[in-house]
């Protein structure tokens, strides 16, 4: 039994000795002096290439977020994560061994593409930076380098805001290699692998229509003849219209319908002349409160202030109309109709001598034409004279209040066609 448990343990020792044996090759691989031997002699002012060929940088685009859209300034604020690919023929080392086929290097230890975004607010802004860190993959007759650098871009866009609140806006990102040697290094995208829509989210105010990336050739204007590639990334927003809507549109709207039955209100109340002229300052807040969310310095003006401007005018000729409302509706008893709003001829008074002289011009004719019974005539039209002036003058000073509401129909009909009418139109040309 001791010889059997003295040979076990023998055994179990020989094997844990040879395991040991076996792992510390593994682990003793020296990191850093393997990159310090690999880099002796690596510039990295040098651009990698065979025979002074082109060096070719793969671009991948993984946009996360738009961040804002300043109308005001026009400024696109956006997260995207660019992906850059190239070959590296300088970084290539023998795999024999414990030897890694793959290395994380800081950027500055090794060439990176000096690529520019031409667009930024920013002064030449290079969108490798030196902290930024390089993926490096070894296939012993190559190397693949694969950069990835994400941050939040400040770009200029022009805005658009002739269809405010439907609009859509067009922003794009231009990035263009720089340098001595730019025309040596060519930019490409992949059009169905150059996007990756996997982290991106929407805003709250923008949808992301489409994103589009393309490169071209482009000379520069400085030194004529030298050519280089360009990127340019195209973003197609619309805007969420649905909080414009409800908080502006339908508003003003629903002011415009209340603003037109400031006619049915009664006319000795004084509540006409308030009402109208409150709903004219309430135009000119939602006017101010608009002209605040659209860029000052734009080309074109958008519909929607249009509109505004057209209430504004619409309203001060409700307030004007009022006026004369009310001027119909307190004019004095006896005082003539000088022009009737419904008539082409102006109306004439009739006052009781002159009914009383068309009476009795009346009856002389008659008087010469049958003489018989002139005294009975005689009566019978003095009190026909007394009755038709009596009711001439009990009808005449209705006859401005019977204007006046007429007037008020016609304008309450009319501006309720226009409150209508003006919404429909601009909605119309907002979203053709």
């Amino acid at each position: 039994m001791a010889i059997f448990l003295g040979t076990t343990s023998t055994v179990l020792c020989t094997t844990i000795i040879i395991s040991m044996l076996l792992v510390i090759p593994i682990y003793s691989f020296n990191e850093s002096l393997f990159i310090k031997n690999l880099l002796a002699g690596y510039d990295p002012l040098v651009r990698p290439s065979q025979n002074g060929a082109d060096t070719n940088i793969t671009l991948h685009i993984s946009p996360l977020l738009i961040v804002e859209l300043d109308e005001q300034k026009q400024l696109l604020k956006t997260a995207v994560v660019f992906t850059m690919i190239w070959s590296d023929n300088l970084l290539t080392w023998e795999t024999v061994n414990s030897s890694p086929t793959s290395l994380i290097l800081p950027a500055n230890y090794i060439w990176t593409p000096d690529i520019t975004m031409f667009n930024s607010i920013n002064t030449d802004i290079h969108l490798v930076a030196p902290q930024t860190k390089a993926f490096v993959h070894n296939n012993q007759y190559n190397s693949f380098v694969r950069l990835t650098v994400n941050n939040v871009y400040v770009t200029t866009c022009p805005v658009q805001v002739l269809k405010f609140p439907f609009d859509t806006q067009i922003c794009k990102i231009l990035l263009f290699p720089n340098g001595g040697n730019a025309s040596k290094i060519i930019l490409r995208t992949d059009s169905n692998t150059g996007v990756n829509f996997a982290s991106f989210q929407n805003s709250s105010e923008w949808d992301l229509v489409d994103l589009r990336v393309r490169s071209e050739m482009r000379v520069e204007t400085e030194n004529l003849g030298t050519y280089y590639t360009a990127v340019i990334i195209t973003f197609t927003m619309k805007r969420r219209a649905l909080t414009h809507v409800v908080n502006s549109l339908l508003p003003v709207v629903c002011l415009s319908l209340l603003n037109s039955f400031v006619f049915i209100l009664p006319a000795d109340g004084g509540e006409r002349t308030g009402v109208s002229i409150s709903l004219l300052l309430s135009y000119a807040i939602y006017m101010t409160y608009i002209n605040q969310s659209l860029p000052s310095n734009s080309n074109t003006l958008s519909y929607f202030s249009i509109y505004l401007v057209c209430l504004i005018l619409k309203s001060s000729l409700i307030a004007l109309a009022t006026t004369i409302s009310l001027w119909l509706h307190d004019k004095k008893k006896g005082q003539a109709v000088v022009w009737s709003p419904f008539t082409r001829t102006p109306s004439q008074k009739i006052t009781p001598e002159d009914q009383l002289k068309k009476t009795k011009t009346s009856a002389m004719k008659l008087q010469d034409m049958n003489s018989f019974g002139e005294d009975k005539f005689e009566q019978d039209s003095q009190l026909n004279t007394k009755v038709n002036c009596t009711s001439q003058g009990a009808r005449q000073p209705n006859e401005w209040s019977v204007r006046a509401i007429k007037f008020d129909w016609f304008c309450c009909i009319f501006f309720i066609n226009c409150s209508m009418l003006m919404p429909t139109v601009c909605i119309a040309l907002m979203l053709s």
